[in-house]
C-alpha cells in the first residue's frame, strides 16, 4: 500500500489545520511569484538544462500575480 499523499493532498491538510497556515502558503506563493517574475531573464538562464522550460515556469508565475 502507497501512503505517498500527492502535492494537492499535502498542501490541503497543512492549509486546513490553521488559517495562519493558509496566510503563510499564499504569502509564499505571492513571493516566489514576486521573485520568478522580477529576475525572469536569470531565471530562463538558470533553467537552461532544467527539465522544465524557463518560460514556462516564468509564465506560471506571472499566471500567479495576474
Amino acid at each position: 500500500m502507497n501512503d505517498m499523499k500527492t502535492n494537492i493532498e499535502k498542501v490541503t491538510e497543512y492549509m486546513e489545520q490553521s488559517p495562519l497556515n493558509q496566510v503563510f502558503v499564499m504569502q509564499a506563493i505571492d513571493m516566489y511569484a514576486k521573485q520568478v517574475s522580477d529576475d525572469k531573464e536569470e531565471i530562463i538562464k538558470q533553467m537552461e538544462k532544467s527539465i522544465i522550460d524557463g518560460q514556462a515556469w516564468v509564465n506560471c508565475a506571472n499566471d500567479w500575480e495576474n
